[in-house]
């Protein structure tokens, strides 16, 4: 009875029960993964360039299988859908990374930014917002953003 009321719970607010942080970090992949959807999505179009950079971003840092990727996008574009605020991503990645995987972390969110050949305001609105919630030094941050930038372009 108690956990079927958790489970309710859980879905009311939000969370499913399969969605929750588990022992090998998965709530904190599924977070990380809803805000590159995010990131996808800020300048209001969803490009196939986007979505593909996604999935090989996510198979490379999780050393996931193809399947397996697209389930955690599913997963994440689930949840980004029903998403209030970015904070409820941003301090389960703030909590579960450190600085330097925060870094990397920056660094995935600028390749999905740039994956259609662009980055507009949106987009940089939304990085040094992601940026500020998990608490990167601006300094950190403004570098890694140049230093993107200036290779890329």
């Amino acid at each position: 009875m108690i956990d079927r009321l958790q489970d309710f719970l859980r879905s009311a607010l939000g969370k499913p029960a399969q969605e929750e942080e588990s022992s090998d970090g998965h709530g904190a992949r599924v977070a990380m993964a809803a805000l590159l959807v995010e990131m996808a999505r800020a300048d209001f179009v969803e490009e196939e360039a986007e979505r593909r950079a996604l999935l090989c971003l996510l198979s490379d840092r999780f050393s996931l299988e193809r399947r397996e990727a697209e389930e955690l996008l599913s997963t994440a574009d689930r949840r980004a859908d029903r998403a209030v605020s970015l904070q409820e991503f941003t301090a389960e990645i703030h909590a579960a990374l450190t600085l330097p995987q925060k870094l990397k972390f920056m660094e995935m969110l600028l390749k999905v930014a740039l994956a259609d050949g662009r980055m507009d305001k949106h987009e940089r609105h939304l990085l040094g917002k992601i940026a500020d919630l998990i608490y990167i030094p601006h300094a950190d941050y403004v570098g890694l953003r140049d230093k993107i930038l200036s290779s890329d372009g």
